[in-house]
């Protein structure tokens, strides 16, 4: 047999060898991300929604009675302060 020939073929099995390696790494690594995609699309809200309100519904119409000059500014500390807001 010829030493030349023998060499490249020792090379293109190296080749083989890494291209082999390295689509692997590619595809447990697009796995990974797009596991860690979808979890963190679980995790949020969708949009327009919330988790959690953003403001307590009792304090929204103390405000608006205030505004509209329902009840005085004393009444509606004091109202404030007893739902906590």
């Amino acid at each position: 047999m010829d030493g030349a020939f023998v060499g490249s073929f020792g090379l293109m099995a190296l080749l083989a060898f890494v291209l082999n390696i390295a689509f692997v790494v590619v595809v447990v690594g697009i796995a990974f991300l797009g596991i860690r995609w979808l979890m963190r699309e679980l995790r949020t809200p969708p949009i327009g929604g919330s988790a959690a309100p953003t403001e307590d519904g009792a304090l929204a119409v103390l405000r608006e009675r205030f505004a509209r000059g329902e009840i005085d500014a004393d009444e509606y500390e004091q109202r404030r302060r007893t739902l906590g807001g």
